[in-house]
């Protein structure tokens, strides 16, 4: 069977190539119909619809649809994938009703941008809201210690995670064993290492570089052997 994300990124490509072409033809009628037939039409789909109002003359019409989308935080990972922050956190601060990928959109731009107290703070505001957050926010809260090497932060973060049932999840673990080497703590990093019952790439990567950066080359060319003997 074919793969769904292929077939809905398919889907979506077809979809923004026709609405455009109805957009230069000059029926944005059928453009819009187009777009509202598309169960995801995600950014590009909406950029291209928007585009193409506004490239007919039909300024207000393109202005309303803005604004539908931004109801829906398109416009929010528009500014986020161009590192706006300031742009994004007008969008976000006038955005009613905010979901759980709204907050994590806005904390990840922050992480990006290594904004990481202000993460932190967000993710305060975001728990107060009432909003459960999931596997990517705590991977992000995980970034924002390694970046700040907040040690008694990042334990509560860990703590969390299995609280919450993603303490088993393999690239949350892969995340906490890169993060406690970067903060130092090789000790910790090793022991959630030794934890992770199969290993991936991206494990075997993190322990490495953990070792490396925590002044242990010798460590770090052994592990590299061992992984390259399971391969």
């Amino acid at each position: 069977m074919p793969d769904r994300d292929a077939v809905s990124y398919s889907i979506m490509i077809v979809g923004t190539a026709m609405l455009d072409m109805y957009a230069k033809c000059g029926s944005m009628i059928n453009s819009y119909k187009v777009i509202e037939g598309m169960k995801n039409p995600g950014l590009i789909s909406c950029n291209a619809v928007v585009a193409g109002f506004v490239r007919n003359g039909l300024f207000e019409e393109g202005i309303v649809l803005f604004n539908q989308f931004r109801k829906f935080g398109l416009v929010l990972d528009m500014y986020s994938s161009l590192l706006d922050l300031d742009a994004a956190a007008k969008i976000f601060d006038e955005m009613e009703c905010k979901d759980v990928i709204n907050w994590t959109t806005m904390i990840g731009l922050l992480i990006d941008l290594e904004c990481a107290a202000y993460a932190l703070e967000l993710f305060s505001r975001m728990r107060d809201s009432g909003i459960s957050h999931d596997t990517v926010v705590i991977m992000n809260l995980i970034s924002a210690c390694a970046i700040i090497g907040d040690l008694k932060r990042r334990r509560k973060v860990q703590a969390q995670a299995v609280v919450c049932g993603f303490g088993s999840e393999l690239t949350l673990v892969n995340s906490l064993t890169a993060m406690y080497s970067k903060c130092g703590d090789l000790n910790s990093s090793i022991t959630v290492f030794d934890q992770i019952s199969q290993k991936s790439l991206v494990s075997w990567t993190a322990m490495i570089l953990g070792y490396a950066q925590n002044g242990h080359p010798r460590e770090a060319l052994n592990l590299l052997v061992e992984d390259l003997k399971l391969d």
